[in-house]
């Protein structure tokens, strides 16, 4: 099957306090890229090389997170309590005296609302350098590694993992290695981004190098059943950005309680028509830009723009996220400003890239636009193919 190739898609790490940091830290700032659907697994993938995963792998030592720690910036703290919601309700409400390891945890902060809401033991497993074995306040302690059954050497109730599968080659192998560190009829709870209305969309803004996978619900599903986990329930979060899915593992229970989901072949396919003719549209926008001498700015993303348009001189980047403002995207000089720069300095094209919070972003914008600002929503295009 054809494979979608991006020659030079920007390796993005998340934003950094300095623009030059992946040149201090012997990192890449472009690769390749190629998306595959691996009829195998039924799931849609880039397809691995062994060069992109160390570098990976580097970046997740110096920290790298292409999102906003949760409960960090008003948009962490809300979907910090999405989570939370969640993980209340697959487990009934019932924390009190449970144990608790999450596997990619960050600072913690998820960890520390459970410890609050009478947690009995909470550990984290986290690669990045800045939490060595740290124990907070409420207890809880953060081994400064990637996850291994041998490397927390206990057993939990619960195992949490938010926004790590997508960043796992092999995720079946990943599971089953969590079910060695689970306790008998104990939950795994996953958070995932949601890649259906992406991939139906043709959104080029859904393509990092940090995930190899990318869920859909079916996938999804498809993947824990064949993991041997029962009981399979699935809800969509805020957004519709991200799906919770959570099961139990009991060797007790041996018939399917869910049936296998068709594969995403199909939504793989109009993926790569749909890219291809928006690609054309905003490479043709930009270009009419560049002729006229017009400034061009982007909200809530662009970067992985970058790897499509023509050379811009001079991108303006916005973010509603506070915990964004003054940082950068790599190799580009302009810091990523608060929206309300627009109205005292405003650009001339203002390109939406936030397919999922276009309308929320757009409705925020009225009262800061100029006039005779032109907006360029990116939903509004791919929803036209």
């Amino acid at each position: 099957m054809k494979k979608l190739i991006i020659d030079n898609l920007p390796f993005f790490i998340g934003t950094i306090a300095n623009p030059n940091l992946h040149e201090s830290h012997g990192l890449p700032s472009k690769l390749p890229f190629k998306l595959i659907f691996d009829s195998e697994q039924k799931i849609i993938t880039q397809e691995y090389s062994e060069y992109i995963n160390e570098q990976l792998n580097k970046s997740y030592l110096i920290g790298s997170n292409i999102s906003a720690n949760l409960g960090t910036g008003t948009f962490g703290e809300r979907r910090a309590n999405d989570v939370l919601k969640n993980i209340k309700l697959a487990l009934n409400n019932k924390i009190t005296d449970k144990s608790f390891l999450e596997i990619g945890c960050a600072d913690g902060y998820i960890l520390e609302q459970l410890v609050k809401l009478g947690a009995q033991k909470a550990i984290g497993c986290e690669p990045n350098q800045s939490n060595i074995n740290r124990k907070n306040k409420n207890g809880v302690k953060i081994i400064n590694d990637f996850y291994t059954p041998e490397k927390v050497q206990s057993q939990f109730d619960v195992i949490i993992s938010l926004g790590v599968l997508e960043h796992i080659n092999n995720p079946k192998s990943f599971i089953k290695a969590e079910i060695k560190s689970l306790k008998k009829k104990g939950t795994l709870f996953f958070s995932v981004p949601n890649c259906e209305n992406k991939l139906l969309l043709g959104d080029l803004k859904l393509l990092q190098h940090e995930h190899w996978n990318y869920f859909t619900r079916n996938s999804l599903i498809n993947l824990l059943l064949e993991c041997g986990l029962k009981k399979i329930e699935t809800r969509i979060s805020l957004n519709d950005a991200n799906i919770f899915a959570w099961g139990t593992f009991d060797n007790s229970l041996t018939t399917l309680d869910n049936q296998m989901s068709d594969s995403d072949k199909e939504l793989y396919i109009n993926f790569i028509r749909k890219v291809k003719i928006s690609t054309k549209i905003m490479i043709d926008r930009c270009n009419q830009n560049l002729k006229e001498g017009k400034s061009m700015g982007f909200m809530s993303g662009g970067l992985e723009l970058m790897s499509i348009l023509p050379p811009i001189k001079n991108p303006r980047f916005f973010d509603n996220d506070s915990s964004k403002h003054g940082k950068y995207f790599s190799n580009y000089n302009n810091p990523i400003e608060n929206p309300l720069n627009i109205k005292k300095n405003p650009v001339d094209d203002l390109w939406i890239c936030a397919t999922d919070y276009n309308d929320e972003i757009i409705l925020g914008l009225n009262d800061i636009i100029p006039d005779d600002l032109s907006i360029f929503s990116i939903k509004d295009l791919l929803s036209s193919i």
